[in-house]
């Protein structure tokens, strides 16, 4: 018997039971598919890795630290500074974000409207001091036009979500300020596969097994309390200790069949987006990340010897996505390069284009499940949906985390 089993391989399966093996438990992963990682995996074209769609490492937050704590191969890439963001307005030519002297020389804008963006950062630092629990859209929209836009890229870009969705004004500017003006995002050299690979190797070491082709359908609830789960075939696998570490429409779907209420599962909304990603011979777009507001496309791009690798990404209002969406999102993705890389599609070496991806399980006004939500029963959550005070990859690799260290020692 396993004394803990956590379902799930993607990054909040793998920090759980990294975390849990560390505390001395017996760890089982359960991975319903052939492939662990998740929404952490890449591939490589032409030697080239390709996440799924833009991907980039928050620098210093939770999956950085984890990374650089328990491996010593240190982590190959590159940090975007302040040079290497983008923006487009109502269909013009690129052009930097304000984010230094020259760039905001460059803007065109008058004298005045330029002191403004350069008083930006300490103008959000304070508002944010002032307004904590604000809205970031709530406060953007008391800012003149040019502002609004320069603010709207910056979330864009440090949180993948629409205006709308990306949080509290208090969440953003340490957002903004971290990502952007610190140099604080990564493009990962050898995508996020590496990333992945290294946590399997930590945990191969802390004697984690994992089963892979094991889809869990249910808990096995015995007198009120879980003890362990049945996988596909009606099979029991027993543990007196589960964190289930799938994304919320699946978790959802366990606990329901396992006869438990999931009413907290149904105040979650998330986001998803339509990729494409590409290896082109020559130089297309700008190097780094891109923001287009007229198509709401964001462009991550990589310039190497011969050729360039973009990943570009259209990101869907909040809620489902229909067949139509996706229709509209591949002319909006085909028009955007017409625009921006005229004779591209001459010069298309390998392409990967994806219906739909999920950004976040859970938006950050949602009201997200806690990781003890079914505790009392012996059930731990974990993943980006689940309540946490950092987003996407980083709210999955907090939460398991978390989950695992509930466990306390067993050494």
């Amino acid at each position: 018997m396993a004394e803990v089993v956590v379902v799930g391989s993607g990054l909040a399966g793998l920090a759980a039971a990294y975390e849990a093996s560390r505390h001395g438990h017996n760890v089982t992963i359960l991975e319903a598919g052939q492939k662990v990682g998740g929404r952490g995996t890449s591939i490589n074209m032409c030697e080239t890795p390709y996440n799924a769609g833009p991907h980039l490492l928050k620098w210093g937050g939770p999956l950085h630290i984890l990374l650089n704590k328990s491996s010593k191969v240190p982590i190959k890439g590159s940090r975007l500074d302040t040079k290497m963001f983008h923006q487009c307005l109502e269909g013009k030519s690129w052009q930097p974000l304000a984010l230094d002297t020259d760039s905001i020389k460059s803007t065109g804008l008058d004298f005045e409207k330029r002191v403004e963006l350069m008083g930006l950062r300490r103008l959000m630092k304070k508002a944010a001091k002032k307004h904590p629990e604000m809205s970031f859209v709530d406060w953007v929209m008391t800012q003149p036009p040019h502002i609004q836009s320069e603010l709207e890229t910056w979330a864009m870009m440090t949180t993948w979500l629409n205006l709308e969705n990306c949080g509290s004004l208090s969440f953003h500017s340490q957002q903004s300020l971290s990502g952007i003006w610190n140099r604080g995002l990564l493009d990962v050299k050898f995508g996020w596969a590496d990333l992945v690979g290294r946590l399997l190797a930590i945990l191969d070491r802390q004697g984690v097994e994992i089963h892979s082709n094991a889809k869990v359908e249910r808990l096995n609830i015995v007198e009120g309390k879980v003890r362990g789960v049945f996988i596909k075939g009606d099979i029991k696998i027993e543990s007196h200790n589960v964190i289930l570490a799938i994304p919320s429409h699946l978790s959802q779907k366990v606990i329901h069949n396992s006869g438990l209420e999931t009413t907290v599962f149904t105040k979650l909304s998330g986001q998803k987006a339509t990729t494409l990603d590409l290896v082109l011979n020559g130089t297309f777009l700008p190097t780094g990340l891109s923001f287009d507001h007229k198509s709401n496309i964001l462009s991550l791009v990589r310039h190497n010897q011969d050729n360039s690798s973009i990943a570009i990404m259209l990101v869907h209002p909040a809620g489902k996505v229909t067949t139509e969406m996706v229709e509209k999102a591949e002319i909006e993705i085909d028009t955007f390069l017409q625009n921006f890389a005229l004779g591209w599609s001459e010069c298309v070496v390998k392409r990967r284009f994806s219906k739909q991806i999920t950004i976040t399980s859970a938006l950050l006004r949602d009201q997200r499940p806690t990781i003890t939500e079914y505790a009392k029963i012996g059930l731990l959550l974990a993943g980006d949906f689940v309540e946490s005070k950092y987003i996407l990859a980083d709210a999955a690799i907090d939460s398991g985390l978390r989950a695992g260290a509930m466990l306390g020692n067993n050494n």
